[in-house]
């Protein structure tokens, strides 16, 4: 009976062990590193909606950004032949021809980038050719800026490439229109009142905003009383 149980056993054995091996290096041949998710452009939380470029409107003036960038986790996670296309968030637009992109990284190997085309709603950086040690894809000279002053504008740079993560859980940078100078207009007044120690009257009131109608909360205005 012993002896049975013992053959019975050796058979179990010989039956899971290839199994238990086999599950073992399952993941070792199936599980790669992948490209990870993007570095966020920096530089465009602040964008004044006085640099809005609507016609007879703000100043024109475009905000430059640092980045965006991407790393592959493994050789080739970026593959010959596709591309990354950086688009706008809705209420901003690129100036045209102004990215660049350069591949680096420790070890980077191999990788080229055809000529990256920036127009006014997309940046399109072609893969020539895979690594063959993991690089990185770094943006450079980005610029930016509101299309009107008013509404204020808020949106994320999202990827609608074949390479690279893609989605609006995949963010390329976030750009923020803010309201611009403060133009401060009296709403009540002149000040008819002259008696010492009396309160003014009508008392002095303002309304603070920008030149495109969008309000300045927080803003610390001081009033003073004229010499004399």
């Amino acid at each position: 009976m012993l002896a049975q149980r013992h053959s019975w056993e050796q058979k179990l054995l010989a039956f899971i062990l290839p199994l238990v091996l086999l599950g073992s290096l399952i993941p070792l041949a199936t599980v790669s590193a992948a490209v990870g998710p993007p570095s966020p452009a920096t530089g465009g939380s602040s964008i004044s909606a006085d640099t809005n470029s609507a016609p007879a409107g703000g100043t024109g003036a475009y905000t430059t950004l640092v980045g965006p960038g991407l790393a592959e986790g493994a050789a080739a996670d970026l593959a010959t032949g596709g591309s990354i296309v950086l688009n706008r968030p809705t209420g901003f637009e690129f100036l045209a021809t102004s990215a660049s992109a350069a591949t680096g990284g420790s070890g980077c190997a191999s990788m080229t980038l055809g000529a990256v085309v920036t127009t006014s709603t997309t940046v399109t950086i072609p893969i020539t050719a895979s690594s063959t040690s993991p690089c990185t894809i770094t943006v450079s000279g980005l610029q930016v800026r509101p299309t009107v002053g008013n509404p204020l504008a808020s949106g994320n740079i999202l990827n609608t490439g074949s390479r690279g993560p893609t989605g609006v859980s995949n963010n390329y940078g976030t750009l923020t229109e803010v309201a611009g100078a403060a133009v401060l207009t009296f709403t009540s007044g002149p000040v008819t009142s002259t008696t010492g120690g009396a309160t003014l009257a009508p008392s002095p009131a303002f309304h603070d905003e920008d030149a495109w109608g969008n309000d300045r909360a927080g803003d610390s205005v001081q009033l003073s009383i004229k010499s004399g």
